[in-house]
C-alpha cells in the first residue's frame, strides 16, 4: 500500500474542499504501481478541470443564477438519496462542464495557430 498526502484545495472565497480521494493509481497485472494520477487539470486560466474522484462523497450543486459550483460533503454518495431537483442540477452541471471543455479546446486550438 502506497501512502501518499491528504490535499485539501484552497478557492476564492476562503472555500476549501478536502480530498478524500486525491489520487488514481495505474498499476500493471501483478499490482505493480505505475503512474500516480492526481486527475486535475490547470488550464492557466479561469477555469480548471478536477477529476471525478476529487469529488466522492460530496453533492454538488451548479447554481446558473450566481454562476458558481458549491459542494457539500455527505456520508456515503451510496447511501446519498437523490431528488429530482438534485438529477435536474446534476444535468445542468454536465452541461456546463461540456461547454466549458468545449471552451478549452477551441482557446487551445485557437491559441496554437497565433504562434
Amino acid at each position: 500500500m502506497v501512502e501518499l498526502p491528504t490535499i485539501t484545495l484552497s478557492f476564492s472565497g476562503r472555500a476549501k474542499l478536502e480530498v478524500l480521494r486525491p489520487y488514481v493509481l495505474i498499476s500493471d497485472p501483478e499490482d505493480n504501481i505505475l503512474a500516480i494520477c492526481l486527475t486535475i487539470l490547470d488550464s492557466k486560466s479561469t477555469y480548471s478541470i478536477i477529476g471525478h474522484n476529487f469529488m466522492v462523497n460530496h453533492s454538488i450543486t451548479f447554481d446558473r443564477v450566481k454562476k458558481r459550483i458549491s459542494w457539500i460533503q455527505v456520508p456515503s454518495c451510496y447511501k446519498y438519496q437523490t431528488s429530482d431537483a438534485d438529477k435536474d442540477q446534476a444535468a445542468w452541471m454536465l452541461i456546463a462542464t461540456i461547454i466549458m471543455l468545449s471552451s478549452c479546446f477551441i482557446i487551445i486550438r485557437n491559441s496554437s495557430r497565433n504562434n
